[in-house]
């Protein structure tokens, strides 16, 4: 790994804050080509597949470097960029949510690993190697795999790999795991979610469990789109004095809303029911960063309760936003990770998501796996109404950092039990 950088706090949050706009760019390209690929809904983590593809770049050189460089829209490299990359995934304030974000290397035995790799891996994303047997034991080298991830996401996602995700030439896997939970600052009053309408595409309807609240949250409106925030609670703790039952005095923390935490989903609502496809044309970094830029109002609120567990092959998207040696055995150089003749390249670049809204808040889980193979304040107004009841996308952010941990479009509800 290169000498650390000695630099000031100044300098340590501008590199931090750059790395948060490449990040949310990176996540505005990439729903553009999984929207583009995909019709119905979508939810997908850009955080882990930064992160994921950032650990890959360590081991990167020359063009694969490059082309990986620029399709993740970074503007930082080497030392630098995964000094970021640690700052921002060790200095993230979690507020009252629950954050595990987890990196880990799995490795065949027997092949050889170059230091500064494994070292900058350990030190910038906390992530350690395993070694296991691809060939001669592909399937307890899939269970520990998926145990890890399991572990990782809360048991929300148990299987990233299978047996058959192995062949002769499979050397490395690389997983990135982000595990979210959080309670709304205000949650929903479940007696009052009811059956709605939630119109689809065309003329055709169906029916969702449709959650309901009034309060104070931010807000945006232009002519085409409608945008809420919906915060996360914060956790905060006050000491009370209580009597025991052997009357003695003891102290004990009690939790309090604490106004307002740290994340926050925000919803994306266009006014046409049919206008999501014209509002995803427009989505770019530039202007999520404006319709993000929201003041507080009264808001009449309703939100269906869903449910989305998904999972993509990243390769062709990636592919298609410039990132095409690394996955070329004949091209692809990923000396940065190994010394090995035979070189190495990623085979497939795997994700999968589960997210849970309701009442209370929202569970969020989604793991990236890289699959690697050789060889290759104002006046008062009357409340604005924000009716989600027609496709919509959404997003979980760090309110104080920006970055985008979660993004997602609703557009197909299925049928959940309640």
């Amino acid at each position: 790994m290169e000498q650390k950088r000695e630099i000031s706090d100044e300098q340590r949050f501008c590199e931090m804050r750059a790395t948060v706009e490449d990040c949310n760019r990176f996540a505005c390209a990439l729903f553009q080509q999984l929207s583009a690929q995909n019709s119905g809904n979508l939810f997908f983590s850009p955080a882990s597949i930064s992160t994921a593809l950032a650990m890959t770049l360590a081991g990167a050189r020359g063009e694969t470097a490059q082309e990986m460089h620029n399709a993740l829209q970074l503007t930082q490299e080497g030392a630098q960029l995964h000094a970021a990359f640690q700052r921002l995934l060790s200095e993230t304030r979690t507020g009252g949510v629950e954050l595990d974000v987890a990196n880990q290397l799995w490795g065949k035995t027997g092949y050889h690993f170059l230091a500064p790799f494994l070292e900058t891996i350990r030190d910038c994303y906390d992530g350690g190697l395993q070694l296991v047997d691809f060939q001669e034991e592909p399937a307890a080298a899939a269970d520990q795999i998926n145990e890890w991830v399991s572990r990782a996401t809360h048991g929300k996602i148990t299987e990233l790999v299978s047996p058959m995700s192995f062949h002769e030439l499979t050397r490395l896997i690389l997983v990135n795991a982000i595990y979210f939970k959080g309670a709304w600052e205000d949650e929903f009053e479940p007696e009052r979610t009811r059956d709605q309408t939630f119109y689809l595409a065309g003329d055709q309807q169906t029916s969702v469990p449709m959650m309901h609240q009034t309060g104070s949250f931010g807000y945006f409106e232009n002519e085409t789109l409608q945008v809420l925030e919906l915060p996360y609670r914060k956790r905060n703790y006050v000491p009370q004095f209580v009597e025991n039952e052997d009357g003695s005095v003891g102290l004990m923390h009690t939790e309090v809303p604490g106004g307002g935490g740290d994340f926050s989903m925000c919803i994306l609502l266009p006014r046409e029911r049919d206008g999501l496809n014209d509002l995803e044309k427009e989505i770019d970094s530039a202007t999520l960063q404006t319709w993000l830029t929201m003041r507080h109002q009264e808001v009449i609120v309703s939100l269906p309760r869903f449910q989305l567990e998904l999972e993509y092959e990243l390769n062709t998207p990636l592919e298609s936003l410039g990132m095409e040696r690394a996955f070329q055995p004949s091209s692809a150089d990923f000396y940065g990770m190994t010394d090995n003749p035979e070189g190495l390249y990623i085979d497939a670049v795997l994700h999968k998501t589960f997210v849970d809204i309701n009442e209370r808040g929202t569970e969020a889980a989604a793991v990236t796996g890289v699959v690697w193979a050789a060889g290759c304040a104002q006046e008062p107004e009357p409340p604005k109404v924000f009716c989600a009841d027609h496709p919509f996308l959404f997003l979980i952010r760090d309110r104080q950092t920006g970055w985008i941990y979660f993004m997602g479009r609703f557009n197909q509800p299925e049928h959940q039990a309640d």
